[in-house]
């Protein structure tokens, strides 16, 4: 049986409270080219370092109070300007904490393909509970 969380003051304040919970250090975004949820070692379907891509520092603070049953940050998630091509395209998400743990994971929007360098990467997450009906 599903119970849904009702009415959207309560999705709201779910949504908030998980994101508030998440790690505030140390943990970071991460693209991967295939849902690392899925694997056994996530690492394996991160990008590599090819083109400049790293990891960029994730704060629950850069989140604003979801409204109207999705919670997005306050500005995109900047992985910065590609030095070159990256070693594959981008299509997943994810925070993940300082012992390797995905903390969450999505499918990206719009998947991410850097074929050259100069090319500006970002991406703003937003967060949803399913339809349970």
């Amino acid at each position: 049986m599903t119970m849904p969380l009702g009415d959207v003051t309560y999705v709201n304040a779910a949504l908030d409270a998980l994101v508030d919970s998440w790690p505030a250090t140390d943990a970071a975004y991460h693209l991967y080219s295939s849902d690392p949820s899925l694997e056994t070692t996530p690492s394996d379907v991160e990008l590599t370092s090819d083109g400049g891509y790293a990891a960029v520092d994730f704060d629950p603070t850069d989140w604003a109070d979801a409204a109207s049953g999705t919670k997005t940050t306050t500005a995109d998630v900047d992985f910065g300007t590609s030095t070159d091509a990256y070693s594959d395209t981008a299509t997943y998400w994810a925070i993940v904490d300082t012992d390797g743990l995905i903390v969450f994971s999505d499918e990206l929007d719009t998947p991410i393909a850097v074929i050259e360098s100069s090319t500006a990467v970002a991406f703003s997450p937003s967060l949803s509970f399913a339809d349970a009906s």
